[in-house]
């Protein structure tokens, strides 16, 4: 009998890759579907943080019903990806709102030689688009009276304007004669007002003495994202 030591005779070789990896198919393979999930990936737990990246997510792969609520903030969104296309109507609509347009509405001359104590529209601004609005209306007022000097005094007389939108109402005067003079005035009025739909803004004056003129009106009507009346005592 040999004398080598019976540990020597029992010693067993290291198996290879190879059989270790055909040794746990067939583990696998026998085990059947039961094996199988306790190596699947069944929780998010599972996976170390950085091991999925962007690469490794199919095209289309993430719908909007796998994302949480508020998930994707501002933060997320490169500037300039969002085009308005994407948007819905109610979102396009309340953007617009949200920032600052401005519209003006003018007339160069007229109403001409009008009856004095007679107001008389001098200029409309049509159909103004929905939204939350600052006015403001400029009219310029001139008596047509004969001009008056130290032997023959004239009578005191001044343009009144009033400004409207949707039963908002600004009204404004200045003197456009004394007693020694006369001369065009510039009235001026202002509101803010909120138009649920398109609305019209007019603006009326009248002078105290005839005849008298209107020239260079205007309403210029500034849209903003909100605005608010107060109306205090003092």
């Amino acid at each position: 009998m040999s004398n080598r030591p019976i540990r020597s005779l029992l010693h067993v070789k290291r198996p290879s890759p190879a059989m270790v990896v055909a040794l746990l198919a067939l583990f696998v393979a026998c085990g059947g579907t039961a094996v199988a999930a306790g190596v699947l990936i069944t929780s998010s737990s599972q996976i170390r943080n950085g091991v999925v990246t962007s690469s490794k997510i199919a095209n289309r792969a993430i719908t909007s019903a796998k994302l949480a609520g508020s998930a994707v903030t501002a933060h997320q969104i490169a500037n300039g990806t969002i085009s308005t296309g994407k948007l819905t109507a109610d979102a396009l609509n309340a953007l617009e709102s949200s920032g600052t347009t401005a519209f003006e509405y003018f007339r160069k001359t007229g109403p001409e030689s009008q009856p004095k104590n007679t107001t008389t529209r001098v200029v409309t601004a049509f159909n103004v688009p929905a939204g939350v609005y600052a006015i403001f209306g400029k009219a310029v007022v001139t008596d047509l009276a004969p001009p008056s000097n130290l032997l023959i005094p004239g009578s005191p007389a001044a343009g009144r304007c009033e400004l409207s939108a949707g039963g908002d109402i600004d009204d404004g005067s200045a003197m456009i004669s004394t007693s020694y003079g006369s001369g065009p005035a510039d009235v001026f009025t202002q509101i803010t007002h909120t138009f649920a739909g398109p609305g019209d803004i007019t603006m009326d004056c009248t002078g105290t003495t005839a005849p008298w003129r209107a020239s260079d009106a205007t309403i210029i009507a500034i849209r903003l994202g909100n605005a608010t009346r107060n109306q205090v005592s003092g």
